[in-house]
């Protein structure tokens, strides 16, 4: 876990724009009409926590983009699937998508 100066954690900020957030509640009325919404629930929760923590050792590293400072990472909490990007040299999370895991 990374940490700032004087030895306390770094809490990063976690961003989405307004569509992401509208697609996620889709995913989430999917979800709920197959009977797994609490999963979701708890999945979602359980991502934004790690993101806030610790993003660099969360997920896997899919490819930087250098000219932003951006690493583009890909995580799995079942039953969601999330694309996130994490500034290099600030504590900046970009939430890029969410998808459900297909059944099966």
């Amino acid at each position: 876990m990374t940490t700032q100066g004087n030895g306390q954690p770094v809490r990063y900020f976690v961003s989405m724009s307004q569509a992401i957030k509208a697609g996620l509640k889709q995913l989430h009325l999917q979800a709920m009409q197959a009977g797994t919404g609490q999963q979701v629930v708890a999945a979602y929760r359980d991502i934004i926590e790690r993101l806030q923590k610790d993003p660099l050792n969360f997920g896997e590293p899919q490819y930087r983009l250098p000219a932003l400072r951006l690493l583009v990472c890909q995580a799995i909490v079942r039953p969601l699937v999330v694309d996130f990007a994490v500034h290099e040299d600030r504590p900046l999370v970009f939430i890029r998508g969410f998808r459900l895991l297909s059944p099966g």
